[in-house]
């Protein structure tokens, strides 16, 4: 197996005073197979006068606080809970990860501080980007491609195309990779998804038959963690047949046009159900009522009553589609000193009220007629009632209508 080993960096610092030798620095990147240790090889030198106070070693991954990995003071290493019984020290600034795993990349840094003989403390810093390569891992150890049976239906150009797939990645690796496609005439086509494991490929319209393989892109990092003789080196071929595959295409695209037509016709269809649908309804309390305050008109006689929208029991018409509606409601009262205050209600809200009442001897004989109308939309379900608004007696003759005057496309 390839591995991949930290380098060293001598580092020429001043003839006195606090000097790094064979340091990794501030240098570039330092990358490490998952599995391997992390070899942070930091060193220093210490000039007569000049003694220890602490050193740090901290680990930031990306976008995150960084976190003590160990210290060293008084003689005394010690690493944190997190890295405890995988991480030594090497000596002077030098610590070992053993076991890396993709949670040690980040930028790891070294911190020492030293006091000279005139007690001033000074601190010196190293630090180097780590990145941990994990190999990629399928559930059958090496690749599988096929054309999938069914054409694939590309949601944002409209077309239909052939779709193949390779896989099937357990694990895309550390950093995650992708597969490289090569075509029958050795042009090469990076992948249009990845889902469930696998790769897709939609092969450009209009098809060009032969051979199509998958493979693993080379010199990728996490491509040099495999192990030599891994069957992920290997790349993967499929025939695809272009006149079959055109006819597939075809029959998809056909299959599609006859669900369109089916799915438009159903609209259609329902549209104009509910252009000939026909609600209304005339009703009457046929007898003198006697109500409180918020009590529904109920116990109407009904007259006509189109597409049963209304419940003469309960006095109330609940929306069969969704709409625009008249409703009207009348009534009076011939009796003196009586009220008859009713509104029109939709789902308790009130819309429209009507306010009555019958003073003087000389009226005694009279009836008194108010109304309560509004033109409302309703959704389907809403419902529409008359509602006493003080204690009121109505007159026999008091009615409530309503009907729809158009549905909602």
């Amino acid at each position: 197996m390839l591995r991949l080993v930290p380098f060293l960096l001598l580092f020429s610092g001043a003839c006195t005073g606090f000097q790094w030798t064979d340091t990794i620095g501030d240098g570039p990147q330092l990358e490490v197979c998952s599995g391997d240790p992390v070899k942070l090889y930091w060193y220093f030198n210490l000039t007569q006068g000049e003694r220890l106070k602490v050193i740090e070693w901290k680990h930031q991954a990306r976008g995150k606080h960084g976190h003590l990995v160990a210290s060293y003071e008084e003689e005394n290493f010690v690493p944190t809970a997190d890295f405890s019984g995988r991480v030594s020290h090497g000596g002077t600034g030098a610590i070992e990860l053993s076991c890396a795993t993709v949670l040690d990349t980040g930028r790891h840094t070294v911190v020492v501080t030293t006091v000279d003989a005139a007690q001033s403390l000074s601190v010196h810093r190293r630090s180097v980007a780590v990145m941990i390569n994990d190999s990629p891992k399928t559930k059958s150890g090496g690749l599988e491609t096929r054309q999938e049976q069914k054409a694939f239906h590309d949601a944002t150009t409209k077309e239909w195309h052939v779709r193949l797939s390779c896989g099937h990645f357990s694990d895309r690796g550390h950093p995650p990779l992708d597969v490289v496609w090569k075509t029958p005439d050795d042009g090469q086509l990076s992948s249009s998804d990845f889902s469930d494991g696998h790769f897709h490929l939609l092969v450009p319209n209009p098809v060009k038959g032969g051979n199509y393989s998958c493979g693993l892109p080379s010199n990728t990092p996490a491509n040099k963690c495999l192990p030599q003789r891994s069957a992920l080196y290997t790349d993967v071929t499929v025939y695809v047949d272009e006149v079959s595959a055109r006819f597939a295409l075809q029959e998809a695209q056909l299959q599609a046009l006859k669900m369109q037509v089916e799915n438009e016709s159903q609209l259609l269809q329902a549209h104009l159900d509910v252009a000939r649908l026909q609600v209304g309804f005339h009703a009457s309390l046929g007898k003198e009522t006697t109500l409180s305050d918020g009590d529904h008109l109920r116990s109407f006689s009904v007259v006509s009553n189109d597409g049963q929208a209304f419940n003469r029991l309960s006095g109330e018409f609940t929306a069969p589609v969704n709409g625009t509606y008249f409703f009207v409601g009348s009534t009076g009262t011939h009796t003196s000193s009586h009220h008859a205050n009713m509104a029109l209600m939709k789902d308790g809200i009130k819309v429209s009220e009507t306010y009555l009442m019958q003073v003087g001897r000389n009226y005694d004989s009279s009836t008194v007629m108010g109304s309560c109308h509004a033109v409302l939309h309703l959704k389907n379900g809403q419902k529409v009632w008359l509602e006493c608004t003080y204690d009121s007696t109505f007159w026999r003759g008091t009615v409530f209508s309503g009907f729809l005057i158009s549905a909602d496309n």
